[in-house]
């Protein structure tokens, strides 16, 4: 193979696929990315964990056809530290060595044979949708922080996406569900679509996923894998078997106590009241009362804290406690300027949502407190 190549979208591309590239694996071919050419202008590149996998088409002068799988490390660092603009890279099959040159620059990498790469496979049938990307990517930033990373309970350690009359993302970890819904145009049969996707992989899609309404990603659901089509970059994945909790049965219906207060100013305090809380628990309580929610926090080794935070109240005064970082974690990703809190109870579940939002749900279980 000999190919000569724009140090730029070499390196866009190597950055693209990167993140699919295995970090441990008893396979040494799994560390590399393949360069391979597709035709006299295009170049593939690749790589997989045989999980997840991601392949992008770039644009290059091809000389010579062939494929080499490289290791990523010390190529992307190279690629990333050359002055000039051109790269011709110059492979040696019989010995799956590549030699890489650029200015006066010149280097003698060793990989494998692109024959023995694993082939990123095709989602051939399944259900087909194009979505919105940069609606997709705010879903996904609003759910994905809210999976498990419990081996055990695989299931909860990805997002389910949810297709029937909208589409709707759920993440839980069995302490807090995060659930997002967005209108949805495409025909989907009565009984729906539902696809658990590991939290990497949809980790992956948010950086692959431009911001803006109007770019489309194409999404096939297969019967054990979704890919997704984001202009010349492709990511494939394998899907979580196993049944996602029945989300609807989580979120309370109604309320006793509702506050609306400035999304900021309860970030802020329930910082400064962490600032001070040891343990796993993480346990920061909540006195609601009529005008001002009072935040208070309690290590009796260090000390503990107190501040108020003006609210709206709806209801009956309470006391609860929660894990702040689950509380945390919510409002950096809610956009509004308020948030109401719904409870019902001291041990029942609370729910969070943006004021002028209807789209998003945010469920936390409390916890008990001395």
């Amino acid at each position: 193979m000999k190919l000569i190549i724009n140090k730029d979208d070499l390196l866009e591309g190597l950055q693209n696929v990167q993140k699919a590239v295995a970090t441990k694996s008893n396979l040494a071919i799994l560390s590399g990315i393949l360069l391979e050419t597709l035709s006299e202008d295009r170049v593939k590149i690749a790589a997989t964990d045989l999980e997840i996998g991601i392949e992008t088409i770039i644009s290059g002068e091809v000389v010579e056809k062939g494929n080499i799988v490289l290791p990523a490390r010390y190529l992307v660092d190279i690629v990333r530290k050359l002055d000039d603009s051109l790269i011709q890279i110059n492979v040696d099959k019989q010995n799956n060595t590549a030699d890489i040159h650029s200015g006066y620059f010149n280097m003698t990498i060793h990989g494998f044979s692109g024959e023995e790469f694993p082939v990123i496979p095709w989602v051939n049938e399944g259900f087909d949708c194009n979505l919105e990307q940069g609606m997709l990517k705010k879903m996904i930033s609003q759910t994905v922080f809210a999976t498990s990373h419990d081996e055990s309970r695989p299931f909860l350690t990805g997002v389910l996406f949810s297709l029937q009359d909208k589409l709707r993302l759920v993440a839980t970890d069995g302490h807090r569900l995060a659930l997002r819904e967005a209108s949805f145009n495409s025909e989907v049969e009565e009984r729906g679509v539902g696809a658990i996707i590991p939290s990497k992989a949809v980790n992956e899609l948010i950086r692959l996923l431009d911001d803006e309404e109007n770019k489309q990603v194409q999404v096939r659901i297969g019967e054990n894998q979704v890919s997704f089509q984001i202009e010349n970059v492709r990511l494939i994945t394998r899907l979580i078997e196993g049944q996602f909790p029945s989300y609807q049965q989580v979120v309370p219906q109604g309320y006793k106590t509702r506050i609306k207060l400035n999304r900021e100013e309860l970030a802020s305090a329930l910082e400064r009241a962490s600032l001070i809380v040891r343990g796993e628990s993480n346990i920061v309580k909540q006195v609601i009362q009529k005008d001002k929610l009072i935040i208070t926090s309690n290590t009796p080794e260090i000390g503990k804290s107190s501040e108020e935070v003006a609210c709206l109240l709806e209801g009956e005064e309470m006391q609860i406690a929660f894990n702040f970082k689950y509380f945390l974690d919510v409002l950096k990703v809610i956009e509004s300027e308020e948030v109401t809190i719904d409870l019902t109870g001291s041990l029942s579940p609370g729910v969070i949502r943006p004021v002028g939002d209807d789209c998003y749900t945010y469920v936390i279980m409390p916890v008990r407190s001395h």
